[in-house]
């Protein structure tokens, strides 16, 4: 099987408090992820909605990551030994990360925002992007507009439900775009919102490229994520299923398991007087 890549998804959990974000990176670094990743926006640009009536605004005010924390944090993920990633919603940003890092994340909420995707695909030397809440042919649409980009782009199986119930998780979308996509040069993963590894196993079991799952040290910190995110015991769990799935034989598909060559040799017509 493939190695599945694993991201612990950061997000804004650490809301703002920077020495809590590196402790997150170390715990994520520790359980066995491949990545440590952040979200970039600037609450300047928020436009009015009903995270003005529900106290989101000020938490995302709070929560906002400067060009100089960005910096910080990417420094602190290399000296981790752990891969800086980061979600970006406004052109304007991406133009920022460009000068932090060569890979960028597109949330499911921007995935028919092609400006900003357009971008990206010219500034960053690979993308991901998450497809949850989007139809059959916006999926169509991304996958023939960037398929001469398909080798720098993972697309992701996403269900946008916060948390996400384990009936949401559908199997057969996830093999189509397994299927389509990855006919078309695209790698395919998987980010989840159910509280629990169950989706991500599923996930796994499919072999997908990526998967990417909330992440905190505490779920009773404040804000929504961190309610729903995987803890580091939870998270390494993961990261060591990810590991023992990766050891299977690439290309087996009607052998046997060396270690059954006892039950062929020594067990196999034991309680018959015929030899076969």
């Amino acid at each position: 099987m493939n190695r599945t890549e694993i991201v612990a998804e950061i997000g804004w959990n650490h809301m703002g408090n920077m020495p809590l974000a590196k402790q997150m990176i170390e715990a994520a670094q520790g359980a066995g992820a491949d990545y440590a990743k952040f979200q970039y926006w600037k609450s300047a640009n928020l436009k009015e909605g009903p995270w003005d009536k529900d106290g989101r605004r000020e938490i995302y005010q709070e929560a906002e990551l400067d060009m100089h924390k960005v910096h910080e944090l990417n420094f602190y993920c290399t000296e981790a030994n752990i891969k800086f990633l980061c979600s970006v919603f406004d052109v304007q940003d991406i133009k920022d990360l460009a000068r932090v890092t060569e890979i960028i994340k597109i949330p499911s909420h921007e995935a028919n925002n092609h400006e900003l995707i357009k971008e990206a695909v010219d500034r960053f030397q690979y993308i991901y992007i998450s497809l949850g809440a989007t139809t059959g042919t916006e999926k169509d649409r991304l996958l023939n507009e960037y398929k001469k980009e398909s080798s720098r782009i993972t697309v992701l199986y996403c269900v946008s439900v916060y948390p996400m119930p384990l009936h949401a998780f559908k199997p057969n979308t996830l093999r189509m775009m397994l299927l389509q996509f990855g006919v078309a040069g695209y790698q395919v993963g998987y980010s989840g919102h159910h509280p629990t590894i169950f989706d991500a196993i599923m996930a796994l079991s499919q072999d997908v490229d990526v998967i990417e799952k909330h992440f905190t040290t505490n779920n009773d910190l404040p804000g929504r994520d961190n309610k729903f995110a995987l803890t580091p015991t939870e998270l390494e769990s993961l990261c060591d299923a990810r590991d023992e799935m990766s050891l299977g034989v690439p290309g087996e598909k009607y052998g046997f398991f060396p270690a059954e060559q006892e039950v062929r040799d020594v067990y196999a017509g034991r309680w018959s007087k015929r030899n076969y």
